[in-house]
């Protein structure tokens, strides 16, 4: 039980961690193109 849990919830992690990167990562994009606008 416990072990289908870990398995489960590792995946989701890493998951929402790189969603945020990569909001992180656009938003960092677009404050470079209005910089360069």
């Amino acid at each position: 039980m416990v072990l289908m849990g870990l398995r489960v919830a590792i995946p989701s992690g890493f998951l929402m961690m790189s969603k945020m990167h990569l909001e992180m990562e656009t938003l960092m994009e677009i404050r470079i193109s209005m910089l360069v606008m």
